[in-house]
């Protein structure tokens, strides 16, 4: 696990200046504490900050191939790379260390572009093939590692976070765009930041700098496929093996390792399938709070119970609100979820004993775990009815006393589905506080375009399209923004079972309705993972890592 950074000049005889990729790196010195690294080659420099995670003798980076004309810095972990390895030994190619890294510059030197298909992991990755001149920048399939670039007249800057870019040098202008994006999705949807000349580049995508020239393509899409000839028990039994399989490779560290632990149903089969795989108690990690209603101390406590784990405990209070100013530093734009906060502060619990953790993330997106896909199905039928129709049951419903029940579920039948979706969330908000000359000025007015696109996909399930908005959209710019800096913040890696890409295809080819099943949320994940989740955990009505923001 790492901090990546780098530039590339067009003028070849123009050098990089040493000092600039040193103080990029050592702006994210958090994301990387153990070592540094760099390649300087006239007008190329790439750095990198490592945490020492897998081969800590050997595998430091920057990586070359045999004769040196391919190098690399990356951030992350790929899970099958002792499988690649293999493979491309028996194809001739000779390593000289242990670590993941290396298989990359091998894949690209077998399959060039096309290397990317063959990795599992999370990832964001730099590679410089000196004898194309040709810079290529990739990020994971689902979004879980970070990579930022701003294109100039000059050339390309990039890295794993905004902050080392802005240390180059790069205008810090605003993006007006994104702020008003930011009102509506309360965080910055790729591939915009909250600087102008800033992006985010896109999960599951890769970016090639050739000659001045930027191109940018995608290498993976998730499509949701149902297969309806197969029976539950089928899938029940092979997303049993899917997630025993994605256990076993995330296990793999040459340093301490542990899982956080909510009480929830994700991170309750986590911990059990991790307790399966293990010779040793698995260290758990939980967050609660004073206030009961929002305490889930109880459940963590049965599951660490159930698997005989190694648990530790914080109780997080108001005077958290302290962390507000250096949670900001390391999210370098804006971000309104207040669950960073205890975020934060069980990756620096966890952190004092481990230095990876396993986490849940991605459950509710792949399995219909949110309560909002519920809410979708209640509309399903009626969304089928003419607009006109719509829109004039939800005037005469403005009408209906305010205690009517379902009044508001009536007026919102004329709200498309991408702002209902969103709760239309930030309309006053902006109303209040812009003015009409900078509505005028927006190009996109609209900020529910970018998540329709997402939406408006051809998928045959209707609850599907919302599992794919959210797993494509709300996943990489919102939940995995808050994971990987809160926990990158405090050094520790975390990596995540149900982002396994092959568990995401799996997922994507189950029948909706063996997710959302008679009411029941991640039907087909409980029936799976069964005997993992005590009762009281089963059975619980869901509650999200939610903070006592209205009591503080």
């Amino acid at each position: 696990m790492c901090g990546i950074a780098g530039i590339v000049q067009n003028d070849m005889d123009r050098p990089v200046p040493c000092g600039v990729i040193n103080l990029m790196c050592e702006v994210m010195r958090h994301r990387g504490p153990d070592e540094e690294g760099y390649f300087v080659n006239k007008n190329v420099a790439l750095g990198m900050r490592r945490l020492k995670v897998i081969d800590l003798s050997t595998g430091s980076q920057p990586v070359f191939n045999e004769d040196r004309t391919i190098v690399t810095v990356f951030n992350g972990e790929i899970y099958n790379f002792r499988r690649l390895k293999s493979l491309l030994q028996c194809k001739g190619h000779s390593f000289s260390t242990e670590s993941d890294t290396e298989v990359i510059v091998h894949l690209y030197e077998e399959y060039g572009e096309d290397f990317l298909r063959h990795l599992n992991g999370m990832f964001a990755i730099a590679l410089w093939d000196d004898r194309r001149k040709t810079l290529l920048l990739a990020r994971d399939r689902l979004g879980e590692k970070p990579l930022h670039y701003a294109v100039t007249d000059e050339g390309i800057i990039f890295s794993s976070e905004i902050k080392s870019i802005l240390s180059a040098g790069i205008d810090r202008e605003i993006d007006y765009e994104a702020l008003y994006h930011y009102f509506s999705f309360i965080c910055v949807p790729a591939p915009l930041t909250i600087f102008k000349n800033v992006k985010k580049l896109h999960p599951g995508h890769y970016l090639k700098y050739r000659d001045g020239k930027t191109e940018i393509r995608k290498y993976w899409e998730l499509k949701y496929e149902p297969d309806f000839s197969r029976s539950e028990e089928e899938f029940s039994a092979e997303l049993r093996a899917l997630m025993s399989r994605s256990i076993r490779d995330r296990l793999i560290s040459d340093v301490p390792l542990g899982a956080f632990l909510s009480g929830g149903i994700d991170s309750t089969v986590v911990v059990g399938l991790m307790s399966e795989a293990m010779d040793r108690p698995v260290k758990t990690f939980s967050i609660g709070f004073k206030e009961d209603k929002y305490n889930e101390l109880e459940y963590a406590r049965i599951a660490a119970k159930r698997f005989k784990t190694e648990h530790h405990e914080f109780v997080v209070e108001a005077r958290s609100v302290d962390l507000l100013e250096e949670l900001v530093w390391h999210f370098d734009e804006p971000f309104a979820g207040p669950s960073a906060v205890p975020t934060y502060i069980v990756s620096k619990l966890a952190r004092q004993f481990v230095t990876v953790v396993l986490t849940g993330d991605g459950g509710d997106e792949i399995f219909g775990g949110y309560d909002s896909y519920r809410e979708r199905l209640k509309r399903k039928k009626l969304s089928l009815l003419p607009s006109p129709v719509k829109e004039f049951i939800s005037r005469r419903a403005g009408s209906l006393p305010g205690h009517f029940k379902g009044k508001g579920f009536l007026e919102s039948l004329a709200v498309d589905e991408a702002r209902l979706h969103f709760a239309g969330r930030g309309e006053q908000w902006k109303r209040d506080l812009f003015s009409g000359d900078f509505y005028g000025n927006l190009r996109s007015p609209d900020s529910f375009d970018l998540a329709r696109g997402h939406l408006l996909n051809d998928s045959a399930e209707y609850l599907s399209r919302f599992m794919y908005l959210d797993t494509k959209f709300y996943l990489p710019d919102n939940v995995l923004v808050k994971v990987d800096r809160m926990s990158m913040a405090n050094s520790l890696e975390t990596r995540a079972l149900f982002l396994d890409h092959e568990i995401v295809e799996f997922a994507a080819r189950i029948p909706a309705g063996l997710k959302l099943n008679k009411n029941a949320s991640k039907y087909i994940l409980k029936k799976s993972a069964g005997d993992l989740i005590p009762p009281e955990i089963m059975n619980r009505n869901k509650w999200g890592f939610a903070l006592p923001v209205d009591v503080w």
